[in-house]
């Protein structure tokens, strides 16, 4: 007899689902190595929600701003003066500031960061689909 498991491994290594698990899998490995909690987040810090790494900047300020645009919000601050969708940090990391996260929940900053944590897993889904459809050589 002969087995199908290495068949169907061969079959399954390259799909679009298994390269998204595999990615996810490597992001909360990275997480966890960094110190990070395992359980669900509380409340966002007074700071804000930090940007990882890998996302792309421009593409997540036009999410956030299409957003609250969608939400009768064209990005302007309390006093009225633009929002400051991103603010890079003294320690160099980005983060989308709370006062953003309380906008996009319409008063509920961990509505907020649902929505830019929704926001971030599907650029990260298209950028995995993206690559399982490059041409490999």
């Amino acid at each position: 007899m002969f087995s199908l498991v290495p068949t169907l491994r061969a079959l399954t290594a390259g799909s679009p689902i298994t390269t998204a698990i595999r990615e996810a899998h490597q992001m909360a490995r990275r997480h966890l190595d960094r110190g990070g909690a395992a359980s669900a987040k509380a409340r966002p810090g007074p700071e804000g929600f930090q940007v990882p790494a890998d996302i792309d900047l421009i593409a997540l300020k036009a999410a956030i701003q299409a957003n609250l645009r969608a939400n009768g919000n064209g990005g302007s601050g309390r006093n009225g003066g633009p929002l400051n969708l991103l603010e890079r940090r003294a320690d160099g990391r980005i983060v989308v500031p709370r006062t953003v996260l309380d906008q996009l929940g319409t008063g509920d900053a961990v509505r907020g960061e649902q929505l830019v944590e929704r926001l971030i897993s599907e650029m990260r889904s298209r950028r995995v689909l993206m690559a399982s459809r490059a041409p490999h050589h």
